[in-house]
């Protein structure tokens, strides 16, 4: 079964980039907003891994990342924060509030594949229910 990675990015270019390099390896979700993944996700929905940009409107990538570490149900799902800083402003933040790993803009996607499979391999993931 392949591992299914959710990707978080108000951008839809970027949603549409890392669909076409994930989907070789992995299902992959794309959701638009985090307020739009939050609910998703708290209808049951639970993805192996989540890559989410950090700077959204509303509902932030640090703000998505509180509310699921907060909760039982999806406290464990490994999350790594993307960010067009390129100083990694708000990574560590995130890396302080929970988050797995992170990696700046714009996206090398072999190296997100390598840290998704690090994740994966070092089973730091959750588990798929859906």
């Amino acid at each position: 079964m392949q591992r299914l990675i959710l990707i978080i990015d108000d951008e839809v270019s970027i949603r549409k980039f890392l669909q076409f390099h994930l989907d070789k390896n992995y299902r992959v979700i794309t959701m638009e907003s985090g307020k739009e993944a939050l609910i998703w996700l708290n209808e049951g929905n639970f993805p192996d891994v989540i890559v989410t940009d950090i700077n959204m409107p509303f509902v932030d990538g640090k703000l998505v990342i509180k509310e699921l570490k907060s909760q039982k149900l999806t406290n464990a799902i490994p999350i790594i924060v993307m960010s067009a800083n390129s100083n990694g402003w708000g990574c560590a933040e995130c890396l302080e509030v929970g988050a797995e790993d992170f990696i700046l803009k714009p996206i090398d996607p072999f190296d997100l594949q390598q840290k998704i499979k690090e994740i994966i391999s070092r089973g730091a993931i959750f588990g798929n229910a859906i």
